[in-house]
């Protein structure tokens, strides 16, 4: 679903990157095997070492200047793409947006505008905001050290390298 939801962007000139972080379930095996043949590029990491492991070494491999890392259980809307490198052009260095839960909850989490006082008090960007590569190199990657609170802490280290927030609405 989450391949499927970028497929269906109304934005085409992208690169799929899956980082398989030592999966040992047989039916993830089977689906990155298909994937694979499809012109996506699968990491297969050789031992399980987390999440802003596997987010580094998908953003390292990527080719382009935009990055947007989403995990199997996201999704992201039509336009998001689009709407996204319309701002990153314009020289923002991380575009968020609210999120829509679906599953156990169906809601929409309304996230506040940026504000650096505000994120020290919480994280209320979600994992699937688009940012350049360029500030991500500036903040240092993932703290891989930091385990369920790698993307706070990103979010913090961008904002500290000095990159520029935009909230829109999608």
């Amino acid at each position: 679903e989450a391949i499927d939801s970028v497929n269906n962007s109304t934005f085409r000139d992208f690169e799929i990157i899956v980082v398989d972080d030592y999966s040992t379930d047989i039916t993830t095996k089977e689906i990155l095997e298909k994937v694979s043949t499809k012109g996506i590029k699968v990491i297969r990491k050789e031992q399980n070492l987390g999440v802003g492991d596997s987010r580094n070494n998908g953003i390292a491999e990527a080719k382009g200047n935009y990055i947007l890392t989403l995990d199997a259980d996201d999704r992201i809307l039509p336009t998001y793409l689009e709407k996204a490198k319309r701002e990153l052009d314009k020289g923002f260095s991380v575009v968020y947006c609210d999120v829509k839960r679906f599953g156990v909850r169906d809601d929409v989490r309304v996230v506040p505008a940026f504000s650096f006082p505000t994120l020290l008090a919480g994280n209320f960007i979600a994992s699937c905001s688009a940012f350049t590569k360029s500030v991500w190199e500036k903040a240092g990657g993932y703290d891989v050290s930091m385990p369920n609170y790698e993307d706070w802490e990103f979010w913090i280290s961008v904002a500290e390298a000095g990159g520029s927030f935009i909230q829109i609405n999608e």
